[in-house]
């Protein structure tokens, strides 16, 4: 009977340190997050570019990302017209037409200005600190350090928190073959493609190319250009929901086409794994690396994905059915 008083004590005191540990590493952020996104929150003329759906009634700062509020305008833009607000620190395009993501990535990169450079999704969420933690490490760094990300939490499309994410691509090690191996082992949700991105880096790949998962082969150019540091604090909420592109879009073809529109119809989606394998060769081709250091990336790489041979297999198989249902129609 003693006994299990004790270990109803012990497991009472597992259970309340757990919940203390939690909320000191997440209390702050979920605390803020819920002060910006309450039910019938100020709704005004000012809003922040980054996140239009925080606004105000009078000039100010984002409480999200820090950027300055602009006034709305009230005549529409012509597409494909840019909009200077902001003076002259904002630019805003309308595209005619889908150009498909990667265009929409990409063409960002031309006009950027500064030293380091960010992507954002609409409906993913950056911590008020986040910016500037990811500055900070970028220039503790040096040119060495390409990519400064911090931590991750996943929300629902309601923005509740579904938990903390591990990417685990704080890829520190010298060498790039190393870094690229270590990369293409963590990919997973490509989180860090969200991160700080040092802009001298950037422009030396080839950004995102029109095909499925080129954001995992943009991580892997990066890691051989230099180091990804994670910031140790949990500052990015990442929405995780049937609308995002890689679960509303679950066809290789469908994804293919979100990526370029001009894909769809084709049927080169269907050999993905090989796809990547050779796009990743590419990409250690036009790195200016010396002859011995991509010589270790091409191995590093070969090595890889000749260990997702049953993968590769499996293009063979959907190649094959793709042909056969074409036949049939």
């Amino acid at each position: 009977m003693k006994k299990s008083r004790v270990f109803a004590v012990v497991l009472v005191v597992l259970v309340v340190a757990a919940a203390t540990v939690g909320y000191i590493e997440r209390g702050p952020l979920i605390a803020w997050y819920r002060s910006c996104t309450a039910k019938g929150g100020i709704k005004g003329l000012f809003y922040c570019p980054m996140h239009p759906s925080f606004t105000s009634d009078r000039p100010g700062s984002c409480a999200i990302c820090g950027m300055n509020l602009v006034k709305k305008e009230t005549e529409p833009v012509a597409a494909g017209e840019p909009n200077n607000t902001g003076r002259g620190r904002i630019l805003y395009y309308r595209n005619g037409r889908n150009m498909g993501a990667a265009w929409n990535y990409n063409r960002l990169v031309a006009p950027a200005r500064g030293e380091y450079f960010r992507w954002a999704a609409h409906d993913d969420i950056w911590a008020p600190a986040a910016l500037r933690c990811c500055v900070q490490t970028l220039e503790a760094g040096g040119e060495r350090v390409v990519l400064a990300y911090p931590k991750t939490f996943l929300i629902d499309e309601c923005g509740s928190i579904l938990g903390p994410h591990e990417d685990e691509l704080d890829l520190r090690h010298p060498l790039p073959h190393q870094r690229l191996k270590n990369a293409m082992y963590h990919y997973g949700l490509c989180n860090p493609v969200f991160g700080l991105i040092r802009m001298s880096a950037l422009r030396q790949t080839r950004l995102f190319g029109k095909y499925n998962a080129s954001d995992t082969v943009l991580l892997g150019e990066l890691s051989m250009l230099g180091e990804f540091r994670e910031v140790p604090e949990r500052l990015f909420l990442r929405r995780y929901h049937g609308g995002m592109s890689c679960l509303a879009n679950q066809k290789l073809s469908d994804r293919a086409a979100w990526f370029d529109p001009a894909n769809k119809g084709k049927r080169g989606h269907a050999f993905f794994v090989l796809r990547m394998f050779v796009e990743h060769l590419r990409a250690v081709r036009a790195l200016p690396l010396d002859s011995m250091t991509k010589l270790k990336c091409y191995s590093v790489t070969g090595v890889y994905w000749m260990r997702r041979w049953k993968d590769i297999g499996g293009d063979v198989k959907r190649a094959v059915k793709t042909l056969v249902a074409s036949d049939s129609v």
